[in-house]
């Protein structure tokens, strides 16, 4: 399943910790920001940002079967440095730096590590954290999504449109709180389905050590790049 699901340009998962670290500008649940004051905000939301902690919960959705449900807790600094670790359903561990990234399934005998330049995988987008990058030099449009269904009627939310065909996807909804907090992103593959995240939890700047980044297998396990 990890390998199947790629997006060949770092888009759609820097939206994801973009948006968590928006300033609170809306005061009460009756603000409804415009378009242009959600970008600004997406634009300026770095300013301080260094690290960020987030809980989430990850759903697949192809096709008719039945949809695959991850949770964990994710950690991300500056330098294109992350970790992933997945709980549920089963204990799981991506890391990624500048370099390389690996996924370790616990209890497996081997991990495989990816070039980050030319790792396809759904999360490799995150290296871009922290970095303040138009709107408008990542995705062709960005349009408001009144027609969406929310998780709370409260909220706001965008559909962002790729510029290249070659992504992957078709489009990417973001949904976001009077705080400008992110509640749920939902990415629509071509002809496959769709992702879909929802945020419980986050914390930013927390303090995290440098180790957390560095992967450290048991001795056993065999290293198998991929290609």
């Amino acid at each position: 399943m990890w390998n199947s699901i790629k997006i060949t340009k770092c888009y759609l998962i820097w939206f994801l910790f973009l948006y968590y670290a928006i300033p609170s500008l809306a005061q009460s649940n009756n603000f409804q920001p415009s378009l242009r004051e959600m970008i600004n905000g997406i634009e300026s939301s770095y300013k301080g940002v260094k690290n960020l902690k987030v809980t989430f919960s990850q759903k697949y959705h192809f096709g008719a079967k039945r949809p695959q449900v991850e949770i964990g807790v994710a950690y991300f600094t500056r330098g294109g440095r992350m970790r992933w670790e997945y709980q549920e359903p089963e204990e799981k561990i991506f890391i990624a730096n500048a370099k390389n990234s690996y996924l370790y399934v616990l209890g497996e005998k081997y991990a495989t590590r990816t070039k980050t330049k030319k790792n396809n995988d759904m999360r490799a987008p995150f290296r871009l954290i922290l970095q303040r990058p138009k709107l408008n030099q990542i995705f062709s449009r960005v349009e408001s999504a009144e027609d969406v269904i929310r998780l709370r009627p409260e909220n706001t939310a965008l559909r962002c449109f790729p510029k290249e065909k070659s992504t992957g996807f078709q489009d990417i909804l973001i949904e976001v709180n009077p705080k400008f907090d992110i509640r749920r992103i939902i990415v629509r593959y071509v002809g496959a389905g769709s992702m879909e995240f929802i945020f419980t939890e986050i914390k930013r700047n927390p303090t995290l050590s440098p180790s957390l980044f560095i992967f450290k297998p048991p001795e056993d396990i065999q290293i198998v790049d991929s290609h």
